[in-house]
Order: C-alpha cells, then structure tokens, then sequence
C-alpha cells in the first residue's frame, strides 16, 4: 500500500537575475534607477539588497528607491528619474520645460504627485486628478505637457522671464500661441496665478489673438442668431474628466458646444494630440460638440448651423441634459 509522503517539500527558491534588474534600471523613464519592489521580482530580497548597499554594489537613494553604484556622477535628469521612480510621480513646472530646454535645471525638482498618498509632503505639488492630455513624455521622463507647465511656472516668474519664456517655446514651435492662450484660459483662476499673467504676456507678444478672438466670437454669435437659434451662452466652464473646459460658445442644458476651428493647419502635432484629447473627453462626458472653420463662417454656416439645430431640437425632444 502506498503511504503519502505528508512532508511538505521545500519550496524552491526565487532565481537571483542581476541581468534583468539591470535591464529594468536601464528604462529611459528610470536612467540606471530601480525600486526594492523590481529588486525582489529579479530575486534579490531585501536582506541581500541591504548587503549589496553595505558592499557599495547599489545606492539607496530614497525610500524603496535605489541606483546601481556607476563611476559617473547620476547627471540632473538622472536625479530626477531617481525621484520620479520613488515618487510615482511626474516632472511639472520649471523642471518640466528645463526637460524641453525651455529654463535651466532648477536646484530643487518641481515634482507633481497624488493627493493624499504617502508622497504627498512638501515640497511636492499634490493634485487630485491628472488629466492624461496633460501628461507627455520628455526624454524618457513623465512630465506635464508643456502648455500646462507654462501656465504654473509662469506664477513664480517675473513678467519679463515669462515673455522670454513664451517666445522662445513659440519660436521653436514647441507651443502653438492660440493653443497656450486657450489652455490659460481653461486654468484660469485664483490658485493658478500664471495664467492670468500668461495671457497678459500674450496680449502684449500677440495682439492680434484676443483682437482676432473677439471678431470671430461675435461673427459666430451673429450667424446663430441669424439663424434663430436660441441663445448660446459664451465661454461656459465645463469639466470634463478632471479638466476645465471653455467651449467658445455652448448649450450646457443640452450638452452641446459649438467652437470656432481658425487656427494654423501645421501647428505641432502635440497640439492636435491635445485638440483630439479634449475632443475625446467630450464625447465621454455625452457632448456633441461641433466645429465652424472661418471660411463656412463666412458664407453663413448654414450647413453647421442646421447640424446644431437639429441635435438641439433631438435633445430637447428626448430631455438630454
């Protein structure tokens, strides 16, 4: 009769693999950085991971977070992977657009985390909810999208470093300045300071953008009254997906938006990105929101203008809001 062997057998252990954990560190969003988490899943548990930074094999550099010992010194972008990593995090403001080569490296990294999480002390910047149009890639690195940063380092910039700023970003066509003045727009309000100062800056560089705004703001209002619709109202905030949003002129009872689309065909692809992100959260939030070219606006609209009619008087049947 066969009798069970009821001795549990040892279980086998983990494989220690320094190649993968390497190639983990070597990530372009981690630059030679890696956290005790990524350490075990490559076999190194904690106590070997505490002999390897007593034999100066790795650096602990922060919480969880740690860098094998190399003969260079980690560079700035490297210190900031190393952060970011330990963080979870993403780069925002000066230390965002010095990604880009729009400032210098700040000495202290402006780094924008959860709100409420363990990482949320000073001197990070917390947020409840980050919009994903407003987090790009830069050189590897997670950072707010630049239009986003402008707006909240402008708030600790004097006025000339921040025209400074905002012409070089527009000469190297990083920013389109339609895109950054509707994006100040958008964030404009008493805790984000930069905006305000932003589109003062803009008005002065670019006249012509709020002059050229009101014209066709009030050709677009004329033609929906032309063609009896009711009354839209002008510049009505609406959030969507954790963002601020100021459709040109909008029906919010309905959800429908109608906005004016004049600005330069071969701007930045991140800006039609952008464009294509913020349309996508109004088909999520139920909006139908629809675009006018100056070109129709000039010849009447008709063929628009009979689409919002139609969508207005199907939500009004239906009881949309």
């Amino acid at each position: 009769m066969h009798v069970a062997d009821n001795q549990s057998k040892p279980r086998a252990s983990t494989r220690v693999d320094y190649g993968r954990l390497r190639r983990i560190a070597a990530r372009p969003s981690q630059r030679g950085y890696f956290t005790s988490q990524q350490a075990q899943q490559s076999g190194i548990d904690r106590s070997r991971l505490s002999r390897l930074t007593r034999r100066g094999v790795v650096i602990r550099e922060a919480h969880s977070c740690y860098r094998f010992t190399v003969g260079a010194a980690p560079s700035w972008r490297d210190r900031l992977a190393g952060q970011l990593l330990a963080t979870q995090g993403i780069a925002c403001g000066r230390t965002a657009l010095a990604l880009i080569e729009l400032l210098a490296p700040p000495k202290t990294f402006d780094i924008l985390v959860t709100r409420n999480g363990r990482n949320a002390v000073s001197p990070h910047h917390t947020t409840r909810l980050l919009a994903s149009q407003d987090v790009v890639l830069a050189d590897g690195l997670r950072a707010l999208h630049p239009l986003r940063a402008i707006v909240d380092a402008a708030g600790g910039m004097s006025r000339r470093s921040v025209t400074k700023l905002i012409e070089s970003a527009i000469v190297r066509g990083i920013i389109d300045p339609f895109a950054l003045a509707q994006r100040a727009r958008e964030l404009r309000n008493s805790k984000r300071p930069g905006a305000q100062v932003v589109l003062d800056v803009l008005e002065t560089l670019h006249p012509e953008l709020e002059r050229s705004r009101n014209e066709w703001e009030a050709e677009l209002l004329q033609a929906v009254e032309r063609f009896g619709l009711p009354e839209p109202r002008v510049e009505a905030a609406v959030r969507l997906n954790g963002r601020r949003y100021l459709p040109d002129i909008s029906w919010p009872e309905h959800r429908i938006a109608l906005e004016f689309d004049g600005r330069d065909p071969h701007m930045r692809r991140a800006t039609h990105d952008n464009d294509a992100l913020r349309r996508n959260d109004f088909i999520e939030g139920g909006w139908l929101s629809f675009g006018v070219t100056a070109t129709e606006l000039r010849s009447g609209a008709a063929r628009t203008l009979t689409q919002v009619a139609n969508a207005l008087a199907a939500r009004s049947d239906s009881g949309t809001a």
